[in-house]
């Protein structure tokens, strides 16, 4: 690898060497709104800029896929600032320090006595402001100027950092940062790092099997085009789409881990009952060598009603309520942005209460097709004045990005909500759709709204049943616990099981799925072994600890029952 960093002596010694006067890039002057987010979020964790950083060590794992992807870029970088005042810092996928390189001594030193040391948290709640912890953060390259550190002790760098992503599944492994004390041009340094950045993403890919980053491949595809459930099982990665999301359990996947493990080589097509009562039929294909199997669900007969869309429980007071207050006053269009299962519609809901609005799901594009979703949106727009909601504009193709731009650059145009869901892969027509719009609001996912969570909770409860219905303080704590990858969406379904089998009285922890009555995970275990833990225990559990019953209601053979058993010392 070449990164070409030297810069052409001046014959004033090797700092000035890597000393360039920047000309053709000043954002790093005064603090951009990113560099103000994140010294909010310092503050709102406690920290002070005079504080000292907390070295507190803790274990690296040398033999992890990133300390493995980064060492010949690692070893490359160092080789390259030698004799300069550079250096590079990785993170992995917590934020921790793992591994270090510097031009100098003097500069490993330095960094040494700031507590930048393999092992250590460099979180935003522990470091402040950096480029580390922000790109960590943003999941965005960031230029850190001198001024823009938080804590004093790091106002002496210039940093650029980069994330560095999974290639399959697009979650952060990583940050790679630069770091030095000389003026030098941020877009130099950024291009540094995106280069280290790219090498050490291509470790990651190089570190799997060929065939099987094939099956990812094949997986990513058919996931953006398949209108079915679509689930991905391999020894130890479990990849799923929206509608998977929308239509499984916990329990369905311990159930399709097993026909994965105990048909080795089958694919063809089964009959299914799902948890959640529902059959469902299942297209199974076995991708051979690198041991995944895909499956395609689509659940047939009485299927449950949905929570009705943009119904959602008045809540206290919180900065989202604040942020859509906001949003809601401003003139001109919003974007809202957050995980799915957020609440996002709930919030355009919100955004355009007390007008004539009128609603357009961006996702028909796909099966109806984008000339006639542009037809549905010109009538929309013709039709009243009231608020145009524009759910999931992330999934439009660029006829329809064309057309629903054109709208919003209009000067005539009435205000629109834009809703879209938040992805590392966002692409540039989303971003510029954003840009058309002069408020933007994120709705934080439920795992991070834990001050808001019993009053979400009691009113999906109130919308399902009414007064005659209460959760418990005990059932609310387990229901706390839980982790809630599908947000608010999984919360309002879990609950509308609970309410239709409890019409009356309370909802103590007895009455919610097995996942919740044991909510602390055990050490050494992955979520989804954690899962099939809970899913085999609560089977036994009800069948009274029969062996062959509780096998047959998992769908797995007795014989990889009692192994579980074994492995999770359940026996």
């Amino acid at each position: 690898m070449r990164l070409n960093i030297m810069i052409e002596a001046t014959g004033c010694g090797k700092e000035r060497e890597m000393t360039q006067l920047v000309t053709d890039d000043v954002e790093h002057h005064g603090h951009r709104r990113e560099i103000q987010a994140s010294w909010r979020r310092s503050r709102l964790a406690g920290l002070a800029p005079d504080a000292e950083l907390d070295a507190v060590i803790g274990d690296v794992d040398s033999s992890s896929r990133i300390m493995q992807a980064a060492a010949p870029v690692l070893k490359d970088l160092s080789r390259q600032f030698e004799g300069f005042e550079v250096g590079t810092l990785l993170a992995d996928r917590s934020a921790t320090l793992v591994a270090r390189c510097f031009g100098t001594d003097a500069l490993a030193r330095e960094v040494d006595r700031l507590g930048a040391l393999p092992g250590v948290d460099f979180s935003e709640a522990r470091s402040g402001t950096n480029a580390i912890a922000t790109p960590f953060e943003t999941r965005s390259a960031l230029f850190v100027s001198r001024e823009d550190h938080f804590l004093d002790s790091m106002r002496k760098y210039f940093c650029v950092g980069v994330p560095i992503l999974h290639p399959v599944t697009q979650r952060i492994e990583g940050v790679i940062d630069v770091m030095t004390n000389a003026e030098v041009s941020p877009a130099l340094m950024k291009s540094v790092m995106m280069r280290a950045a790219r090498d050490i993403h291509q470790g990651l890919i190089e570190s799997y099997d060929v065939n099987l980053m094939a099956v990812f491949a094949a997986f990513n595809t058919l996931r953006r085009t398949a209108t079915d459930a679509v689930v991905m099982i391999n020894d130890d990665i479990v990849l799923n789409n929206r509608h998977a999301v929308d239509i499984l359990a916990p329990e369905d996947y311990v159930t399709l881990r097993g026909i994965a493990l105990e048909r080795p080589g089958f694919s063809g097509v089964l009959e299914l009952m799902l948890s959640s009562g529902s059959a469902a039929t299942v297209k199974v294909t076995d991708m051979g060598d690198p041991h995944a199997v895909v499956f395609q669900l689509r659940r047939s007969g009485e299927a449950p009603q949905p929570i009705p869309r943009g119904t959602r429980p008045q809540r206290a007071g919180s900065e989202l309520d604040a942020a859509i207050d906001q949003a809601r006053s401003a003139v001109g269009h919003v974007f809202v942005t957050g995980e799915p299962g957020a609440g996002k519609t709930w919030v355009a809901t919100q955004l355009a209460e007390g007008t004539d609005a009128r609603f357009l799901d961006a996702g028909d594009v796909i099966t109806i097709g984008a000339q006639e979703w542009v037809a549905d949106l010109q009538r929309t727009v013709a039709a009243a004045p009231g608020v145009l909601v524009v759910d999931n504009v992330d999934l439009l193709n660029q006829q329809a990005l064309s057309w629903l731009s054109r709208i919003l650059r209009s000067p005539e145009a009435r205000k629109v909500v834009l809703t879209a869901t938040a992805r590392d892969d966002a692409g540039a027509d989303t971003g510029y759709l954003q840009s058309l719009c002069t408020s933007s609001v994120g709705v934080p996912p439920l795992r991070e709204r834990a001050a808001e969570f019993n009053s979400l909770a009691r009113g999906i409860v109130g919308e399902l049943a009414g007064s005659q219905v209460r959760l418990t303080l005990s059932a609310l704590e387990a229901l706390a616990a839980h982790s809630w990858p599908g947000n608010v969406s999984e919360l309002a379904r879990v609950l509308r099981d609970v309410v239709a089998r409890r019409s009356a009285g309370d909802i103590t922890v007895n009455d919610l799925p097995a996942q919740f009555h044991a909510t602390k995970q055990r050490h050494g275990l992955t979520q989804l072994q954690e899962i099939e833990r809970a899913a085999i225990e609560s089977a036994l559990k009800a069948c009274h600890n029969n062996k062959v019953h509780a096998a047959n209601q998992l769908g797995i053979s007795r014989s990889t029952l009692y192994a579980r058993i074994r492995e999770y010392r359940l026996g």
